[in-house]
């Protein structure tokens, strides 16, 4: 990929986009621009020393969304380059998926289609099998690999995305109550396993039915499969809210199965209700459910009036920590105009600059989902007028326009 070619050259941005407002100003803003403007600056720094060809691939994603395309270009040779000298999965976090996300949203031209065909067909290849055994997720599996795809809108991944579908129907569940997916106790690590010896049905967004009902929405938004996909939703929105109803103070837990606590989860992206709203919500304007979407809005606004001190809440990534919490809140305010939401999303804001500096404290790397870049990701999310739509990788992307 050529130094000069970076730049976001996707039909699905185009049809998805939507106005976005910066969400803070006075002291917040400079405070929260001033932080994102550390971070780059060491993204940029780590860039120039070679450093987490893993992580390349986020600092890429910053780098652009922070004004330096330049160095977003190099981050991005420096992944393709090196897509050969690693093992990789093919998960959408940490695999060969994530890498085809990043190269479709970010890269034009020639090397650019170059790779997305080696992508695709190595994608295409992993899905080509009778049964599929390995995990329906987002982080890792099925869903995953589906939203990767959906990324930049190329004929021959539009149809491996059909096949990912047909996998995601074969292995779901169907109840009294709708559809469902349920992870066998194979595929769980040992220490859930150990809570759940005969597997469980998971409720985060991260690993969970919400993942596969994510990517659901962004297949019908694509217009791929759309009946089969609309059937699926649906049976799968609808056993969601008959399997946990409405509750106080907070609603969905972790998983369900033998030996498990039913207890709700913390507040956050992975698991939780804040993962489970926004899915939820983008379901809803993707299927014209205006029912659920007011769902969706309620379960937003008992989130918002849970106390910080029974949050969870403890660092300040993405996946568990205040920076995902703070980016859902503003992500549904902007999607919806409700003040409630935004006033969220400022105090989430506020709690992730305080928990120390986020260049150093509350954040385990410069990973998007544990670390720095992705903090860095949000704090711009949150002070400037550019629509984040690298989150269509953690599916917190949400079609414009209430439902009427």
């Amino acid at each position: 990929m050529s130094g000069n070619a970076a730049g976001v050259a996707c039909a699905v941005l185009l049809t998805r986009a939507m106005s976005w407002g910066c969400l803070l100003d006075g002291a917040l803003r400079r405070r929260a621009a001033d932080a994102a403007e550390r971070i780059i600056e060491i993204a940029v720094g780590e860039g120039r020393d070679g450093k987490g060809l893993r992580e390349a691939g986020g600092r890429a994603s910053l780098l652009f969304y922070g004004g330096r395309e330049a160095s977003a270009a190099e981050e991005l040779d420096v992944l393709l380059a090196g897509v050969g000298s690693q093992s990789w999965g093919v998960g959408l976090w940490g695999g060969l998926a994530g890498i085809r996300f990043t190269v479709a949203h970010l890269a034009g031209g020639e090397e650019a289609d170059e790779a997305l065909a080696a992508l695709d067909d190595a994608l295409g290849r992993s899905v080509d099998v009778d049964v599929w055994n390995h995990d329906y997720d987002l982080i890792g599996g099925l869903a995953g690999i589906g939203v990767a795809l959906l990324e930049g809108n190329r004929d021959d991944a539009r149809t491996i995305a059909a096949r990912v579908l047909d996998h995601l129907e074969r292995n779901s569940q169907r109840e009294p109550t709708g559809t469902t997916w349920y992870t066998s106790p194979e595929l769980l690590p040992p220490w859930q396993r150990e809570i759940c010896p005969d597997g469980h049905f998971n409720f985060g967004l991260a690993h969970g039915i919400p993942g596969a009902i994510g990517f659901l929405s962004r297949l019908i938004d694509a217009g791929i499969e759309v009946d089969r996909a609309q059937a699926l939703l649906d049976g799968a929105t609808a056993w969601m809210r008959a399997a946990v109803p409405p509750r106080a103070p907070a609603r969905f837990p972790s998983w369900r199965g033998r030996g498990a606590a039913d207890e709700p989860a913390r507040l956050a992206w992975c698991y939780g209700d804040p993962g489970v709203a926004i899915t939820l919500l983008a379901a809803a304007r993707t299927t014209g459910d205006a029912a659920l979407e007011a769902e969706a809005l309620a379960m937003g606004h008992a989130m918002a009036a849970r106390p910080v001190e029974t949050s969870g809440v403890r660092d300040a990534g993405i996946c568990h920590g205040a920076a995902g919490v703070a980016h859902i809140f503003n992500r549904m305010y902007q999607a919806t105009g409700d003040e409630v939401l935004g006033d969220a999303a400022r105090g989430w804001i506020e709690r992730l600059l305080a928990m120390a500096d986020p260049m150093d404290g509350g954040v385990r790397d410069a990973s998007v989902l544990m670390g720095t870049t992705g903090v860095g990701l949000v704090l711009l999310a949150a002070t400037t007028e550019v629509e984040p739509a690298w989150d269509r990788a953690i599916l917190c992307d949400i079609l414009p326009g209430a439902v009427s």
